[in-house]
C-alpha cells in the first residue's frame, strides 16, 4: 500500500478494508492498533511509548494510528483479533410464532457481533443460525467511535462492509425467505440503512428515524434468498435506547408483568423497566468493562487472553487480558495485599513478561464496573421527577421517600441537590410550603444562592409556590 499524504498506517489499511483493532477508531487514546514491522525501519514515536513496553518496541510492535510519513518500503504484519473472536449463540431451537407459512429471518446487528437466525413461521423451528463479528469494529469499539467515522469519511464508508458480511453469510441459506425483521442499537439500524447517525452524538442528540421501517429486502440486500421477501426494520426508542430493546421488551412481553427489569448486556448495555404502566428505558456502555477496552494490556475474549488466575482461553499463549482476567487478577491482588482496599497499587504488577495491570487500570475497572452498577440501580430521585412531571403527586411523594434511605449513605453533591430540588418541589405541590423551604436552606447551604434560584426557577415550585414561601422565609 501507499500511504497517502495527510494518513497513518491505521488509516490506510482501513481504507484498504484490513481489519485491525482499535478501540479508539484510530484517535491515539488507546494503544490497540498494534501492527509488527517483519522488515525495514519504523522509528518508534515518542508518545506510543506509554502504550508499549520496550521489549515490544524491541520487537517491532508499533501503533499504526501514529505513524504517517513513511520514509522507506516497510513490511508490517496485522493481528486480526476478528479472526480469533469466539460468539456464543443461542441453545434455543424453538420460537413461538403467529403460525404463518413460509421462513423468517432475525437479524440482530450489535455494536460488536451479528447474529442471523432463520425459522419456520408455521413450527417455529430454527432452521439455521450464523454468528459474525461486525466489521465496522475496526473503527472503533463502542457507537460513538462509529459516529465519528461517519462524520470523518463517511456513512457509506461504515454500511457496506456490514451489508457485505451479512450477504456473505446468507450464502449458506439455500432456501426462499418471506419476511426479514431487523433490529439494533439506534446507531446500527441508522448505518445499516446508509442514514448518517451524526445527529444521535450531538445535542440533544435526536434519531433521523423512531418509527418501524417497511421495504422490500432484496432492495437492503440484493440475495436471491430475498427475492421476494418483505423487510421489517423495528423501531427506535431514543439516541441510546434501540430496535433491539424493542424487540427484547415484545417478546418478553415486558408490559404484562409487574414491576419487572429488562436488562440487556451487550457493548451498548440497555435496560428496561415496567412500572404502574409506564416503561422506563436507559443505557450504559457497558462494553468496555467486560473486553478490557481502555486498559494498558486489555484484549477482547479471544483465544490467548488472560481470562483468569493462571487461565487463558483456549489455553493458548498469553496475549493479553480480557475483562474476567481483570477481576479475577485485580480480587487476587487485593487477596494477597498487593493492593488495599481503596485500590491503591504502588506499581505495575507483572504476569508475564509483557503483560501486566497498573495502577491506572485498576482505576479504570473500579470505575467501569462501579459505573455499570449505579446505572443499574432504579433511580428512586429520576423516577420521583418523572411521577412529579406527570403530575401524580402521590406516587411521586412515594418515590422521594424511598430515595431517603439512599441519601443517608455518602453520595456526591450533585445528587444530594438533585435530591433537595426534586423532593423540594414534590412537597411544594402537596402544600408543605415549610418542609420545602427547609431543603431549599439544605440546598442553598450545599450551593451559593444564586445558583439555587437557577436550579429552582426550572421547577413549578419557584413558579408558583415561592413567593408565598417568602413570606415564611422572611419569619423563620
Amino acid at each position: 500500500m501507499h500511504i497517502q499524504s495527510g494518513k497513518n498506517i491505521y488509516q490506510e489499511l482501513i481504507d484498504n478494508g484490513v481489519n485491525i483493532n482499535a478501540l479508539c477508531g484510530g484517535h491515539g487514546r488507546c494503544g490497540k492498533c498494534r501492527i509488527q514491522v517483519i522488515s525495514g525501519t519504523l522509528p518508534p514515536k515518542e508518545e506510543e511509548k506509554r502504550y508499549l513496553t520496550s521489549n515490544e518496541i524491541e520487537n517491532g510492535i508499533r501503533l499504526a494510528c501514529y505513524h504517517k510519513q513513511i520514509a522507506e518500503e516497510v513490511e508490517i504484519s496485522v493481528y486480526d483479533e476478528l479472526d480469533s473472536f469466539s460468539i456464543i449463540g443461542s441453545k434455543k431451537e424453538r420460537y413461538i410464532t403467529k403460525k404463518e407459512k413460509g421462513i423468517g429471518l432475525a437479524i440482530d446487528i450489535g455494536t460488536t457481533t451479528i447474529v442471523l437466525v432463520a425459522i419456520d413461521l408455521l413450527s417455529g423451528d430454527k432452521l439455521l443460525e450464523k454468528r459474525l463479528m461486525n466489521p465496522q469494529i475496526r473503527f472503533g469499539a463502542d457507537v460513538i467511535a462509529r459516529i465519528q467515522a461517519c462524520k470523518e469519511y463517511s456513512v457509506f464508508h461504515l454500511q457496506n462492509p456490514l451489508i457485505d458480511s451479512i450477504k456473505n453469510e446468507l450464502n449458506d441459506f439455500n432456501f426462499k425467505i418471506e419476511r426479514v425483521f431487523l433490529c439494533g442499537n439506534s446507531t446500527m439500524e441508522h448505518i445499516v440503512l446508509g442514514i448518517n447517525p451524526q445527529s444521535l452524538g450531538e445535542y440533544p442528540y435526536t434519531c433521523v428515524f423512531e418509527l418501524t421501517q417497511t421495504m422490500k429486502a432484496y432492495d437492503f440486500i440484493d440475495s436471491p434468498s430475498f427475492e421476494d421477501a418483505i423487510l421489517t426494520v423495528l423501531p427506535n426508542i431514543s439516541a441510546f435506547v434501540g430496535g433491539d430493546i424493542v424487540a427484547g421488551i415484545y417478546y418478553t412481553r415486558l408490559y404484562e408483568k409487574t414491576n419487572c427489569l429488562f436488562i440487556d448486556l451487550g457493548t451498548n448495555g440497555e435496560m428496561a423497566l415496567f412500572h404502574n404502566g409506564i416503561i422506563y428505558t436507559t443505557s450504559a456502555a457497558a462494553g468496555p468493562a467486560f473486553e478490557g477496552g481502555n486498559m494498558k494490556c486489555g484484549v477482547a475474549s479471544i483465544a490467548g487472553a488472560i481470562c483468569g488466575v493462571d487461565k487463558t482461553i483456549d489455553d493458548k499463549r498469553p496475549i493479553g487480558i480480557c475483562g474476567s482476567g481483570y477481576i479475577e487478577w485485580i480480587a487476587k491482588l487485593y487477596k494477597d495485599g498487593i493492593m488495599d482496599e481503596t485500590g491503591y497499587m504502588e506499581s505495575s504488577y507483572y504476569l508475564t513478561e509483557d503483560i501486566m495491570i497498573t495502577p491506572e487500570d485498576i482505576r479504570n475497572t473500579i470505575d467501569k464496573y462501579q459505573a455499570l452498577v449505579d446505572e443499574s440501580r432504579i433511580d428512586m430521585i429520576g423516577l420521583a421527577r418523572a411521577y412529579r412531571e406527570l403530575g401524580d403527586f402521590d406516587e411521586a411523594y412515594k418515590a422521594i421517600v424511598k430515595a431517603d434511605d439512599e441519601m443517608k449513605s455518602n453520595v456526591d453533591k450533585t445528587k444530594e441537590s438533585r435530591y433537595y430540588v426534586v423532593k423540594a418541589s414534590i412537597l411544594a405541590e402537596r402544600g408543605q410550603y415549610e418542609d420545602a423551604l427547609q431543603l431549599y436552606k439544605e440546598f442553598v447551604r450545599l450551593n451559593d444562592a444564586a445558583q439555587a434560584n437557577v436550579f429552582f426557577h426550572d421547577t413549578k415550585y419557584v413558579e408558583e409556590q415561592y413567593r408565598h414561601d417568602l413570606e415564611i422565609g422572611k419569619r423563620t
